[in-house]
């Protein structure tokens, strides 16, 4: 005789199939801006992946010579909905917090250093600080992974800015628990590989 799935157990292998594209619904048209620095900060529609469209797009190629000295975009107040226990590098900075979309805070920050460093961090310090992370994805000049606490629920996108001495630019989306979906499980899967080649 054959076992039924209990009907809590299929809700949360939904939610847990859904999650990425309600992420990737609530990026895909947003995040329009001008940021001082002089790079467009768009919305690319024909980006694959965890976050496609995720606000922020990725160089389509190294510079060659000697890379310009970098544009900082200007600091703004942390906001009040970024987790006190999620860390990150030394230096990271807030530089727009974008409107809410679809139950998502949303923020845009500045973290120094390069994606590697960024990815052996977030693969290193999330989970100690309790984050389980998804599978992830990197690609040339980006990377991008879901974590999540339950019941809170997040993803980043972060590329690489190619000036000295480099940093990253990250769109950083949070809910204190998913909107529209029941309480997630862990996720599994493999992290995302920070030494990743394009």
């Amino acid at each position: 005789m054959r076992r039924s799935t209990a009907p809590r157990a299929r809700s949360w292998a939904g939610a847990r199939r859904a999650l990425p594209v309600v992420l990737a619904l609530v990026l895909s048209g947003a995040c329009a801006a001008e940021d001082p620095g002089g790079q467009k900060v768009t919305a690319s529609p024909t980006t694959t992946g965890l976050i496609a469209g995720g606000g922020i797009t990725r160089p389509t190629a190294v510079p060659t010579g000697n890379l310009p000295e970098c544009p900082h975009p200007q600091q703004v107040p942390t906001p009040d909905w970024l987790p006190k226990d999620l860390p990150f590098p030394a230096g990271t900075y807030t530089y727009q917090e974008l409107p809410p979309a679809s139950g998502f805070h949303r923020s845009l920050m500045v973290v120094p250093g390069d994606l590697t460093s960024l990815a052996a961090f977030v693969l290193d310090q999330w989970p100690k600080s309790g984050y389980l992370m998804g599978r992830g994805d990197a690609e040339f000049g980006e990377i991008e992974d879901l974590f999540t606490k339950a019941p809170a629920v997040g993803a980043f996108k972060a590329v690489a800015v190619f000036c000295r001495p480099g940093f990253a630019r990250m769109l950083l989306i949070y809910a204190e628990q998913s909107p529209g979906l029941p309480v997630l499980p862990s996720p599994s899967g493999t992290p995302l590989n920070p030494t990743a080649s394009p």
